[in-house]
């Protein structure tokens, strides 16, 4: 999927707002938003395939840019 059909998705575009400055972990990415855990992650795996965002891990933590 290309940068442009992965930020199609209205909650990937939310996610890319909420970390646009800052770094942010993935439970607190997923907390911001009323579907599960996981959909959230996969959303923020779409964004990382599409080279949208950097992905930091820190023991089993995930932090997003």
């Amino acid at each position: 999927m290309d940068a442009v059909q992965a930020i199609a998705e209205p909650r990937r575009r939310r996610i890319l707002q909420l970390i646009w400055d800052r770094e942010l972990a993935a439970g607190n990415i997923a907390a911001r938003f009323d579907v599960s855990f996981g959909a959230v992650s996969q959303h923020l795996k779409v964004l990382k395939d599409a080279g949208l965002v950097l992905l930091r891990k820190d023991g089993t933590k995930r932090y997003y840019r």
